[in-house]
C-alpha cells in the first residue's frame, strides 16, 4: 500500500521487514525437506520424494547422500537415465570433497561409478 501511494521508503521498509519475518529458518527447512523426501519415498511417491530432496539441496547443498538418493530414484524407480546420470555426477563431485569418506560412502561412490562407467 505504501509503495502504491508513493511512500516508497516506508513501503520498502515494510516489505523488507515482511521478507525477514517470512524467511524460513534454514535448519528447520533442512529437517522438513529431508523428512518429506523420506516420507514420500517410503510411501512410494517417488516423484514427490525427488522434488522434496531437490528442495532439501537448496537448504543443504553439501548433502552428499541426498544427491545419491535422487540419482537412485531416477535410475531405478523413475527410469530416467539422463537425470540419474546428472545426479550421480553431482554426487561424485560432492563425495570427492569429503576428506575422510566412511565405508558406506565408499560403497556409494563405487556403485555410482558402475552406473556412470558400466
Amino acid at each position: 500500500m505504501c509503495v502504491d501511494t508513493q511512500r516508497y521508503p516506508e513501503g520498502l521498509g515494510y516489505l523488507n521487514l515482511a521478507k525477514e519475518l517470512l524467511r524460513p529458518d534454514t535448519t528447520i527447512m533442512k529437517a522438513i525437506t529431508l523428512s518429506q523426501g523420506e516420507g514420500y519415498y517410503l510411501t512410494q511417491h517417488y516423484p514427490e520424494a525427488v522434488e522434496a530432496w531437490k528442495e532439501h539441496l537448496a537448504y543443504n547443498p553439501s548433502s552428499v547422500a541426498t544427491y545419491y538418493n535422487i540419482a537412485n530414484a531416477y535410475a531405478y524407480l523413475l527410469k530416467d537415465r539422463e537425470q540419474a546420470l546428472t545426479y550421480y555426477r553431482l554426487f561424485l563431485e560432492k563425495a570427492a570433497e569429503v576428506e575422510q569418506p566412511t565405508p558406506q560412502l565408499l560403497e556409494m561412490i563405487e556403485a555410482a561409478n558402475k552406473v556412470i562407467r558400466p
